[in-house]
């Protein structure tokens, strides 16, 4: 009993203290009314009060409770901040509950040496978000501050401080001195901006317009003829970067259903009856296959591959190949990972034909001057138009950026045939503008297993889509797409059309952050405030 006893009076004795000494911390006191200065420091004589209190009333006449309150801490600079903050709140210094409009200067001097210590000014949200006493403003008072409660002058660091917060609420914060940028601005600005950048903009057009003109371009002829037949025996991955004028990833995928259409290989999806063991071997090899209709790959006439663009893909779809179902997702991963070899050897093919510019690099590069050239200086006449303290020049924000940006797309989107291939390439429109006359016309009697690959290449598999549809069902099957002989026929037709619509979703298209706001209107009459200060 004795023990119980006292180990409680040890427990009361250890745990209670500490509120209290916590409490000690902050322990303000009660505000008084019209009392503005409050020196529990004993650093300040009576007339240096007066004087402050009469800065301080200016300043709370303008709309701004202010306190000034000194003592003998001793605490860090965060922790002055945050000292600050707590008589903000526990005094509520504010005109009204909510108007958050007070201000705040709290000094925590050290008890063995009063001349040094930490002071921070905190500012309420009102005051930030007019941007009278913005944190820029703040840090400048409190650097006007320093100098003064540094020596020793409490009273006087103290004045300019008030006289400063005062300024800013009566007649605004004082011109920010203009740095080197915006003195420059301000010169170019008493120029005459607008005829400046309007021959500019006149230079930067004509000269693009120039290399544009530049161009060799085919000799006007009839219109091609319109056909749902390919008007030559052209591959796929050549007619399709002809018509597009580049060499794109989709004509990679062309290929791969060209030699399927040739016989080079074929494929066969996997029904959803596969035995679970299969489909756990596939899922662990493909973790991303398991939403994935999958199929299996067979290698079977390596004759038919001629091209070198042909030999990349067929090579990519070596390790593939075999009795292990494929992930349509990797199959388009190992395609894309021998891009830029197939890439080079199409452009190569049509470099050999005369069809592309063995010079296009150069030809965007010639485009891309006047590009950044108009757009360095659009930028520039920004610069000056937000920065100059008269703005002028706006005709070069309107005319030299778009000049510039015009030129900048026309490198990118620059097409790499020549005018032998642009006359190739007209005869394959008549042929795109066949199969989608074909397609408004709901005629269905076009040759699906050797078009697919070109519709493909030249960008209309959306227009050759609906025969596809129509044709599965009355039973089409693709010359290369192999039906797994253990489901029915019904069952394997949609399977097929599944798989297409998989195929052209994965592979030719490829397959978030999530942020929250939160706000409120809580909060003590520090909430949302700005706080700047400093040491001595």
């Amino acid at each position: 009993m004795r023990r119980w006893f006292l180990g409680l009076i040890l427990l009361l004795g250890v745990v209670i203290p500490f509120p209290w000494v916590a409490r000690g911390a902050n322990d303000f006191g009660s505000p008084q009314p019209g009392r503005y200065v409050y020196d529990r420091a004993a650093v300040l004589t009576p007339a240096e009060i007066t004087d402050l209190e009469r800065r301080a009333a200016a300043i709370n006449q303008v709309g701004a409770p202010i306190v000034v309150y000194l003592r003998l801490h001793d605490a860090s600079f965060e922790e002055t901040v945050a000292d600050a903050r707590v008589l903000m709140d526990a005094w509520s210094i504010q005109s009204a509950p909510g108007a958050r409009d007070g201000v705040v200067l709290l000094f925590n001097l050290q008890p063995n040496d009063p001349r040094h210590g930490h002071f921070a000014i905190v500012a309420g949200e009102a005051h930030v978000r007019s941007g009278v006493l913005r944190q820029h403003e703040l840090d400048r008072i409190a650097a006007e501050m320093l100098p003064a409660l540094r020596e020793g002058r409490f009273a006087a660091g103290i004045a300019v401080g008030l006289d400063a917060i005062h300024r800013n609420l009566t007649v605004g914060p004082p011109p920010q001195q203009r740095n080197w940028f915006q003195r420059m601005a301000d010169t170019l600005a008493h120029q005459n901006l607008n005829l400046i950048w309007f021959v500019a903009t006149i230079v930067v057009l004509a000269w693009g317009a120039v290399l544009w003109m530049r161009i060799p371009r085919p000799a006007r002829r009839s219109p091609p003829l319109t056909t749902t037949e390919p008007p030559s025996d052209l591959a796929p991955a050549l007619a399709g970067a002809l018509v597009r004028g580049r060499v794109i990833f989709d004509l990679m995928i062309a290929t791969f259903f060209d030699l399927a259409r040739r016989g080079a290989l074929s494929l066969q999806p996997v029904p959803k009856t596969l035995p679970s063991r299969s489909l756990a071997l596939v899922h662990r090899k493909f973790p991303d296959a398991a939403a994935e209709p999958l199929v299996h790959i067979a290698l079977r006439d390596p004759q038919v591959v001629q091209s070198d663009y042909e030999r990349v893909v067929w090579d990519s779809l070596k390790p593939l190949a075999g009795q292990v179902p494929v992930a349509v997702q990797a199959l388009r991963s190992a395609l894309w990972e021998n891009w830029p070899r197939a890439q080079q050897a199409i452009r190569a093919e049509l470099i050999r034909r005369g069809w592309f510019d063995p010079n296009i690099r150069r030809r965007r590069i010639a485009f891309l001057i006047p590009g950044v050239i108009g757009l360095l200086l659009g930028v520039l006449a920004l610069a000056v138009f937000l920065l100059a303290e008269t703005p002028s020049g706006g005709i070069g924000v309107l005319a030299l950026l778009p000049s510039g940006l015009l030129w900048l797309v026309v490198a990118d989107l620059l097409h790499e045939t020549t005018s032998q291939g642009k006359e190739e390439a007209m005869r394959w429109h008549g042929f795109i503008r066949g199969v989608k006359q074909a397609t408004r016309q709901r005629v269905a009697t076009l040759d699906l297993d050797r078009l697919l690959p070109y519709a493909i290449a030249l960008g209309i598999r959306k227009d050759l889509d609906v025969h596809l549809r129509a044709a599965h069902l009355l039973g089409y099957v693709p010359i290369w797409l192999e039906k797994d002989q253990s489901v029915s026929d019904n069952e394997g037709d949609l399977l097929l059309y599944e798989f297409w619509k998989t195929v052209e979703t994965t592979l030719l298209s490829g397959s978030s952050s999530r942020t929250s706001d939160t706000s409120g209107d809580g909060g003590g009459a520090s909430s949302g405030s700005a706080a700047s200060g400093g040491s001595f």
